[in-house]
């Protein structure tokens, strides 16, 4: 049976998102400690909430403690994305509908639900590090929910239905091939 048009784009462009994936996590891991290394102070504290007395320069024992803290949530996207070449790369073997595809959708949903989670925990932790240095009583830990978070627990929610929708095809499927 020959393929279809739209399964032959699927399966090229799952091949090329399988290779992104693979060539990200080197990129995602190596990131942190360059950031930290090389980022000037007040450049950090932009991204940071307003009103904490944050150091004027960063120590090389902070710089180090927040490329640790960042390597964290790095660590987690570079599980979400071998999570993800594994998906691309099955629906470039054409499998779509799949028991393993529905398994790697809900490997890829917790791993998003794990992201959210510390994601919650890096700004305080990063907040953290860089007032440490600070003398008592300026020190500070600041909790927040940013979008990103947000999204990714939605993300989360949306790849762990996406993962039961396949594994129902897949049951179809085996039901529709044993009547034929």
């Amino acid at each position: 049976m020959q393929e279809s048009f739209a399964m032959a784009r699927v399966r090229r462009l799952s091949r090329r998102l399988s290779r992104v994936c693979v060539g990200a996590v080197p990129v995602l891991l190596l990131a942190p400690p360059v950031w930290w290394g090389l980022v000037e102070a007040p450049a950090v504290y932009a991204e940071m909430p307003s009103g904490i007395p944050y150091p004027e320069t960063l120590t090389a024992v902070q710089r180090a403690a927040a490329a640790a803290v960042t390597l964290v949530p790095a660590g987690v996207m570079a599980w979400l994305l071998a999570v993800l070449h594994g998906l691309f790369a099955g629906f470039a073997r054409g499998e779509v509908f799949s028991d393993a595809s529905s398994a790697r959708l809900r490997r890829a949903a917790r791993s998003l639900a794990v992201l959210f989670g510390v994601g919650l925990l890096y700004r305080p932790a990063i907040v953290l590090v860089l007032t440490l240095g600070n003398p008592p009583g300026q020190r500070m830990l600041s909790l927040g929910l940013s979008v990103g978070d947000c999204a990714a627990l939605f993300l989360a929610a949306v790849a762990g239905m996406l993962a039961w929708a396949f594994a129902e095809a897949a049951r179809l499927r085996d039901e529709n091939a044993e009547i034929v």
